[in-house]
């Protein structure tokens, strides 16, 4: 799970506009217009208004700029409503309410919700998927919203496992949003995502090999075995230097592409946190990024 931050001045002002006069009829209507109702218009202006300048923000900024931003993995094709419709129509048309998931993590969550009944404390009220349509006694959500928030400051990711463990420093209420959001997204069920998870951590590793190779060649012979496959820098044109600065370009890149961008994130986190521990727990994690400072 991924934090996603969009200033909405991006959007252009008719995109705006065309989300606020939505908003605005669907507020006017709430007590009269059916759950189909609401469903209804939202499908419609999705299918006939969708402004490509709103949705090309949300894939820019989506984990890995296409990936779903809760599992990180598959490709982020159908818009998610972090506050759900059902339970919260005036959000519908918030931008602030948008992200671009995969469609098992949207099947997963879909109407199921859960908000915190006050301020302080931790009582909860759960809203199951099948709940009927009420009002919410808060909208003070326990679900962790990426778009407002960091999911780093609730999870501590387990490099080794691939597991998502509850930060060793998050409040019992952070406590309570980081169990329920990674059991709602099946973040620690999902065997063959805990796999992946754990394999990615060696993509990473090789990533930077590859950068830390074509940084550190003292020839061409050497920077080919080292350099992006779909380059030649061979008879190109290029001298040495250029040739190594396209490579550590490519492989710099490359680490923002890849699956799973929580990983990178925590491997430098936890890394700097205490370099000594890090290196007890993940010698050859370590290694690597000692040779890579200009890069965490």
């Amino acid at each position: 799970m991924i934090s996603v931050r969009i200033e909405e001045a991006l959007l252009t002002s008719s995109t705006q506009t065309s989300l606020q006069r939505n908003q605005k009829a669907v507020n006017e209507r709430l007590l009269r217009d059916s759950q189909s109702d609401l469903d209804a218009k939202w499908k419609s202006w999705r299918r006939t208004r969708l402004p490509t300048k709103w949705q090309a923000l949300l894939q820019t900024a989506s984990a890995g700029k296409g990936l779903c931003c809760y599992c990180e993995h598959d490709r982020a094709v159908q818009i998610e409503h972090i506050f759900n419709k059902k339970l919260f129509p005036q959000r519908t048309f918030a931008f602030s309410n948008h992200l671009l998931v995969c469609p098992t993590c949207n099947n997963r969550k879909l109407d199921a919700f859960a908000v915190f009944e006050g301020d302080t404390g931790l009582a909860i009220r759960f809203f199951e998927k099948s709940a009927p349509r009420v009002a919410p006694p808060t909208e003070l959500p326990v679900f962790i919203d990426p778009r407002n928030e960091d999911p780093m400051d609730y999870f501590w990711l387990n490099l080794s496992t691939g597991f998502f463990d509850i930060h060793r420093k998050a409040t019992p209420r952070k406590s309570k949003m980081a169990e329920y959001t990674r059991d709602l997204l099946e973040m620690n069920t999902s065997k063959e995502f805990i796999e992946k998870r754990a394999s990615a951590v060696d993509q990473y590793l090789e990533i930077l090999r590859k950068y830390v190779g074509c940084r550190n060649s003292n020839s061409i012979e050497e920077l080919v075995q080292c350099f992006p496959t779909r380059y030649i820098p061979i008879n190109t044109g290029f001298s040495l230097e250029e040739a190594k600065e396209i490579g550590q370009k490519h492989w710099t890149e490359e680490l923002g592409r890849n699956h799973f961008p929580t990983i990178w994130l925590e491997m430098k986190r936890q890394y700097k946190f205490n370099p000594t521990v890090f290196a007890r727990l993940h010698p050859e994690i370590a290694k690597v990024l000692q040779m890579v400072p200009e890069l965490l």
